[in-house]
């Protein structure tokens, strides 16, 4: 899965860099995601939740990153904001099964996006 595998295309990229993300996220937290992925990775995850269309979780990645680039946040602070994203992370990927969803309804109206199995 590293990358969309052997030879990628759009669609398998886009995918691993989520999914990338979204693993992180859910085994330590947002903040965690952020802290341990690089900007590019942080960039191609943010595209990967757009290309499945999730602007939402694009948007509070965009949110994360911004308030953990400013530097003077108090530890109350680094709380309430991982609190407030993984309470809006929770509404827009209440499940994988959101993810699965997106990922199947992609592959069924851009099948080209995605290398053969």
């Amino acid at each position: 899965m590293d990358a969309g595998g052997p030879s990628p295309r759009s669609g398998d990229q886009a995918l691993a860099s989520l999914l990338q993300y979204h693993s992180l996220a859910m085994s330590g937290g947002l903040l965690d995601a952020v802290e341990r992925l690089s900007t590019d990775e942080l960039d191609a995850a943010q595209t990967g939740n757009l290309a499945f269309e999730l602007p939402e979780a694009a948007a509070i990645i965009t949110h994360v990153r911004s308030e953990r680039g400013r530097g003077d946040l108090s530890e109350a602070d680094v709380d309430a904001l991982e609190g407030e994203a993984e309470e809006r992370y929770a509404e827009v990927v209440a499940t994988d099964a959101v993810i699965v969803d997106r990922f199947e309804r992609r592959l069924s109206s851009t099948p080209d996006d995605f290398a053969p199995v």
